[in-house]
């Protein structure tokens, strides 16, 4: 037990060190994962109402500047795939939204190092509404979309070398439906994203 014990400290000890040593006042990385976005509930009273999310691609650059071994800040240009699936009844006529957007995101992020290889990580994101793929049934009204978004990213990350893992949930803060879109409905669209990211860093 206790030789155990000495081998996952030697080991943990390592990984700290080489870590430690390997930290570059800047760096420059790729990265790409997955997005679970969602919205929230802005069908309101609108009767068998229900949202569901949509996973989809996320990916880009980023840059990382690191001045001191606790501190660091990051920017990020990313292309991200968002979205949700709505549907419910209304007037009497059932309806459904399958809503893909395409973003491209920009978050500044501060990063808190707790240990020369792991983060927590908070910031503002914001975002540019590049397309939207929007498919409507039962309804005569179609989703618009503003051209732009905020959000605030918060999560952690892990980096070993030049690997990086990341995880973050971006809490949407600005409504992304254009004002008279979705009226009929009674309710903003705030979009939420849990995002977990693989990256190489230079």
């Amino acid at each position: 037990m206790k030789n155990g014990f000495l081998i996952l400290l030697i080991l943990l000890s390592a990984v700290i060190g080489s870590a430690s040593a390997q930290r570059k006042p800047l760096t420059f990385g790729v990265k790409a994962g997955l997005n679970f976005s969602n919205a929230n509930d802005f069908l309101g009273s609108v009767k068998d109402g229900s949202i569901t999310g949509r996973t989809d691609f996320t990916g880009g650059i980023l840059l990382e500047l690191r001045p001191i071994s606790v501190i660091g800040i990051s920017g990020e240009l990313l292309y991200s795939g968002q979205g949700y699936k709505a549907k419910g009844s209304y007037v009497g006529a059932d309806f459904e939204q399958d809503v893909k957007l395409h973003y491209i995101n920009i978050p500044i992020m501060a990063k808190f190092y707790l240990l020369p290889f792991l983060s927590v990580n908070a910031g503002v994101q914001y975002g540019i509404n590049v397309g939207a793929n929007v498919d409507v049934k039962g309804m005569s009204i179609k989703p618009e979309f503003k051209t732009s978004s905020f959000g605030i990213p918060v999560g952690a990350s892990v980096k070993l070398g030049p690997l990086l893992v990341d995880a973050r949930y971006t809490f949407g803060v600005s409504n992304i439906s254009k004002d008279s879109a979705l009226s009929v409905l009674r309710g903003d669209v705030k979009s939420s994203i849990f995002t977990v990211s693989l990256g190489v860093c230079f």
